[in-house]
């Protein structure tokens, strides 16, 4: 077998494991295939890409580098070179990515998207909802971006707006959990409590498991003065995830509004356990061991 067959038949090999996900086998056949063709882009490429799904982010990086180096028009690397640096918390580094990735290709939704969720994340939700406006643009019936967005509008308090982009993504799939979810927030802070409390349960209904659901109907709850019901929310949320330091936090306060105040106690103490910090526990904290040594 010539030289040319066994470089061919290791080419293929590659895009074999690409295609069953066994990438340790395809950084070990891009490895090989550099020994002999250090310049080609394809095999940085493939390397970067495998890297990137074994979680060694530094390294994919550093192939993502060669694979730009070699070939400055590859959008798919700069996109996941931007989703790595993002990752290794460098968001400025990973916009510029971005950037450069929808110069070469404006019509990508997904990387609008991307960087809209930089934004979002980073505070900046005017420059977020531009980003997820440009992705709805190419594709109108993009689930994250429809979620995105209307979760950014009700970061900025635009509850009415964040309502129209719910209630299409919940047309696209009526078993969005995180649809109903955040439609019920919305809901919420415009008031609407039974319409929120639908929502709540309708993602619960998909989801038992749902913390956020759990978390937010408990918050309903307790706005409603329904403390009995509210403790019940947040002691489902504390079985999802024990470490919940918020939901401690709020059944602390509920447990005193039913002048349980013990139990409030342990949940302050909880809550000081997980985060020593949390401000608001060490004034609870202190105010109800007065209350218990009254």
């Amino acid at each position: 077998m010539g030289i040319l067959t066994l470089f061919k038949n290791k080419k293929e090999d590659c895009n074999k494991f690409m295609r069953l996900k066994q990438y340790s086998e395809v950084l070990e056949c891009s490895d090989e295939i550099l020994k002999n063709e250090p310049e080609n882009s394809i095999a940085w490429y493939n390397r970067a890409l495998a890297l990137t799904n074994l979680e060694m982010y530094e390294e994919a990086l550093q192939s993502y580098d060669k694979t730009i180096e070699l070939n400055s028009k590859n959008v798919d690397a700069w996109q996941n070179k931007g989703w790595i640096l993002n990752k290794l918390g460098k968001p400025e580094e990973a916009v510029v990515c971005y950037e450069k990735a929808l110069e070469l290709n404006p019509e990508n939704g997904s990387i609008w998207y991307n960087k809209g969720w930089i934004f979002t994340r980073s505070g900046k939700f005017e420059e977020a909802l531009k980003c997820y406006e440009k992705a709805l643009e190419i594709d109108p019936e993009d689930l994250k971006s429809l979620h995105n967005k209307g979760n950014t509008l009700i970061r900025l308090e635009r509850y009415d707006e964040s309502l129209n982009y719910f209630n299409k993504a919940l047309k696209l799939d009526p078993n969005s959990e995180y649809s109903w979810n955040n439609k019920g927030v919305a809901l919420f802070n415009l008031e609407k409590y039974e319409e929120s409390l639908e929502c709540y349960d309708k993602a619960i209904e998909l989801n038992p498991k749902s913390e956020y659901a759990w978390y937010e109907k408990g918050h309903l709850f307790k706005k409603l003065g329904k403390f009995e019901e509210a403790f019940v929310c947040y002691s489902n949320t504390l079985e999802i995830d024990p470490e919940d330091e918020d939901a401690w936090y709020e059944m602390g306060i509920v447990l005193e509004k039913l002048e349980r105040y013990s139990e409030a106690l342990e949940c302050y103490n909880k809550v000081l356990e997980l985060n020593p910090e949390f401000e608001d526990a060490i004034k609870a904290q202190k105010s109800v061991k007065k209350l218990l040594e009254t």
